[in-house]
Order: C-alpha cells, then sequence, then structure tokens
C-alpha cells in the first residue's frame, strides 16, 4: 500500500480536476481515503485517461476529511474562510443570507457566541486541526468539540436566519409605531395626502378615521407586493394603519398613480 501523501502548495491541474493521488496531497491524507469518499458518492468524479479517478476543484472543497494529531494545517485564514464557506451550497433561495451571516460572524459584529463557536470548531476542523487540538485552543472539552464539529454548517446558519426572522417579527409585534410610521414616509414621499394614523388616534373620541389591523389573505397578497415585509404586516396586525392608507396601498402600493394615469392622494 502507498505511503501517506505530504502536505504541500497543491493546484488543480489545467482543467480544474484533481487526480487521486493529487486530492490526497492537498488533504494530507492516504490515497485510499478519496478513493472511499468517491465509491461512497459523497465526492463526484470522472473516469480520465487509464480508468483513473478525476474529480472538480469545486466538489474537493466541500469534501470533509477526518485530521490526524500529526497532520499539519492545509488551509489558513482566508483560504480556511472561502473552504468553509464552500460548504453552504445546497439551498440556492437562502444561500446569499446564509454567505452574509457567516461573514458577520467571521467579523466579529453582533453577538452570536454560540454560532461563533460552532463556526469557528469547524473552521479549524477543515484547516486540518484534530479535536484535541481544537478542544484546547478553544477550551472546550474534546466531547463538545466533536458534537460541535459533527453539525450540518449550513442547517445551524439556516436555523439562526429564522430566529432572527422570529426576532425581528416579535419587535414589530411589541413595538410596531415605527414599522407604522417608516410605511406612512414612504406612502407620503409616493404622494399620499390622506390621514394618517397619529391623526387618526389624536382625534379620539371624535371618530375621523378607522384604524384597520385585520388583514385577509388577499389583502396580506397584495401588501407584499407593494413591498411590505413581513415584519411590516406583523405591524399593522399590531398596531393599525389608517384605513384610507391601507386602501392606498392596496389599491396603487408606493407608487403615485393608478393605471389610468389619474393623480392620487387626498384632495384639498
Amino acid at each position: 500500500m502507498s505511503e501517506l501523501v505530504e502536505a504541500g502548495e497543491k493546484r488543480p491541474r489545467s482543467d480544474g480536476r484533481w487526480t487521486v493521488a493529487e486530492a490526497a496531497g492537498r488533504f494530507a491524507c492516504h490515497p485510499e481515503t478519496i478513493r472511499r469518499r468517491i465509491r461512497s458518492g459523497e465526492l463526484p468524479a470522472i473516469r480520465g485517461p487509464h480508468g483513473r479517478y478525476l474529480v472538480r476543484d469545486a466538489d474537493l472543497e466541500r469534501t470533509w476529511v477526518q485530521p490526524r494529531p500529526d497532520r499539519p494545517p492545509r488551509l489558513y485564514d482566508d483560504a480556511s474562510w472561502a473552504a468553509l464557506a464552500g460548504l453552504v451550497h445546497r439551498y440556492e433561495r437562502t444561500q446569499a443570507d446564509v454567505l452574509a451571516l457567516l461573514e458577520e460572524v467571521r467579523s466579529g459584529a453582533g453577538s452570536r457566541p454560540r454560532l461563533a463557536r460552532l463556526v469557528e470548531v469547524q473552521r479549524l476542523r477543515i484547516s486540518g486541526m484534530g479535536f484535541a487540538a481544537i478542544a484546547s485552543r478553544l477550551s472546550l472539552s474534546e466531547r463538545h468539540v466533536r458534537r460541535l464539529a459533527h453539525r450540518d454548517l449550513e442547517i445551524a446558519l439556516r436555523v439562526e436566519l429564522i430566529w432572527d426572522r422570529q426576532r425581528r417579527l416579535n419587535r414589530a409585534r411589541r413595538q410596531p409605531r415605527p414599522w407604522l410610521q417608516a410605511i406612512e414616509e414612504r406612502l407620503r414621499a409616493a404622494g399620499y395626502t390622506g390621514l394618517g394614523r397619529a391623526e387618526v388616534v389624536a382625534a379620539w373620541p371624535r371618530r375621523i378615521g378607522v384604524l384597520h389591523r385585520r388583514l385577509s389573505l388577499e389583502q396580506v397578497r397584495q401588501l407584499r407586493v407593494a413591498g411590505l415585509s413581513a415584519e411590516e404586516l406583523e405591524a399593522i396586525r399590531a398596531g393599525g394603519l389608517a384605513s384610507e392608507a391601507l386602501n392606498y396601498l392596496l389599491t396603487y402600493g408606493f407608487g403615485t398613480r393608478d393605471p389610468a394615469g389619474h393623480t392620487t392622494g387626498r384632495k384639498d
């Protein structure tokens, strides 16, 4: 059996593909490790000249190889972050948001200690560092490091995005006024001159308008088309929008004219 291939500065062939030996050199692992990944279907490959396996560089970036304690790191800093981002590829609809969240974690912005710990464990792992070394570096137990290393990074990031959205919705329910003010500012900029929420509230008990809170499924669909976010819809349900402003939104969106060319907004 051939010996372990040593790590070094490895680059793909001119066609962007690697042989098994070249890929093993990149990962500083045994060639049979790469062949096992190919046979299991984890690593896509084609047959090249003389029946040799050839793997694409993009597929190799997404391949996970068990580090050895004596194996030198194969990726450093920017390269390790790039390889980590390469693991995010399965869900096209959320890929951009997930990558933006990963970049936020990298920059240290925000307060996401648990997510940052997970990302750092997986980054060090993909760099070729062993479990014991990662545990020592991050002051964690080796058992905890193993647990984090085996979690699906993309799923963890997507779950964090879901929690972010839920937190925004909760804020919109508890404090709807800033969201409603933002809606009215956009309406005024579009030419709306009707009643605002503050005018309706200030006139009470004299009734000069109605605050509309309940939205039908069709109204939600129309408001979505008009460009309102889920948080703005929750704010309307929680705090209410002047019925005149809501009708304007449902009819014209944030435009200033209707399809027939008539001007919109309340006339003096």
